[in-house]
């Protein structure tokens, strides 16, 4: 069986695929993308979103500003991730078959 975990940035993913890996020796194949076609089962992890895109904005601005951009912009940053966290989420509930509380990880 094919399956991947598809996540928002920031939410868990790295840690989840290490669970796979330890607990039940599985290679868990993983990507940000949501649109993936060819797998058999698709999980996500679903993190508070103010932890997430928070998390994101301050991994973004630590990385250095915007493209073209000569000072850090926060407020395109975090308009950015709320925009794009709520796009993949509104996707990944008509889409995913798996979804995984972050707490519960």
């Amino acid at each position: 069986m094919k399956v991947l975990l598809t996540t928002y940035p920031r939410s868990g993913q790295h840690y989840l695929v290490d669970l796979f890996k330890q607990q039940l020796k599985f290679d868990l194949e993983f990507t940000h993308d949501l649109i993936i076609k060819g797998y058999d089962k698709y999980i996500t992890i679903v993190r508070n979103p103010y932890d997430c895109i928070l998390s994101w904005v301050i991994m973004e601005v630590h990385c250095g500003p915007i493209e073209g951009s000569r000072e850090f912009p926060m407020k395109q940053y975090m308009d950015k991730a709320i925009r794009e966290y709520l796009l993949f989420y509104k996707y990944a509930l008509k889409n995913v078959d798996i979804l995984i509380d972050y707490e519960d990880l």
